[in-house]
């Protein structure tokens, strides 16, 4: 589980969790970010962020 700053402030606005289960050959993804954050992209942008970097593999 990762969890997501504001960019500006630094305090957290949501959580990221990517699992992956090799032998059943699946993953899950769950996300949650406060109200105030939906709609914004946040949640798209930090899985891109995070797949890229290899964190979550």
């Amino acid at each position: 589980m990762f969890a997501v700053e504001g960019k500006i402030d630094g305090k957290m606005i949501g959580t990221v969790t990517l699992r992956l289960e090799n032998s059943q050959k699946r993953a899950e993804l769950a996300y949650w970010f406060g109200v105030p954050f939906w709609g914004k992209g946040y949640a798209s942008e930090t899985l891109k962020r995070q797949l890229n970097s290899g964190l979550m593999i």
